[in-house]
C-alpha cells in the first residue's frame, strides 16, 4: 500500500496497493471496499484521484491508536488475498 495523494488533511489518506496487476482491475477497488464494508469492522469509502480509484480512510476519533490502523491494513491485506484466490 501506499499513499496516493500528497493533500495534506489530518484526518483523511488516500491510499491504493502497489500491485501493478491490480492497476488495471476496474473491479478490484469496488469489490475490496464492498467486503471491507460488509464486515462492519471498517469503513472506506472509494475516490478517483486523476482517474484512478484509490480508497480513502478518514479518522476522525481522537482516541484511534496506531493498532487499530494496523487492524485495518490487515483486513485489507486479508481481502486482497481472498480477491486473488478468487
Amino acid at each position: 500500500w501506499r499513499l496516493f495523494s500528497r493533500i495534506y488533511l489530518k484526518s483523511c489518506v488516500w491510499f491504493r496497493i502497489t500491485k501493478k496487476e491490480f492497476e488495471t482491475d476496474a473491479n478490484f477497488t469496488k469489490e475490496i471496499l464492498e467486503k471491507i464494508l460488509a464486515g462492519g469492522k471498517s469503513w472506506l469509502s472509494v475516490y478517483p484521484i486523476k482517474g484512478i480509484s484509490t480508497f480513502r480512510a478518514c479518522i476522525t476519533n481522537y482516541n484511534t491508536t496506531e493498532n487499530e490502523i494496523d487492524e485495518l491494513v490487515d483486513e485489507l491485506n486479508g481481502e486482497v488475498t481472498a480477491y486473488v484466490g478468487q
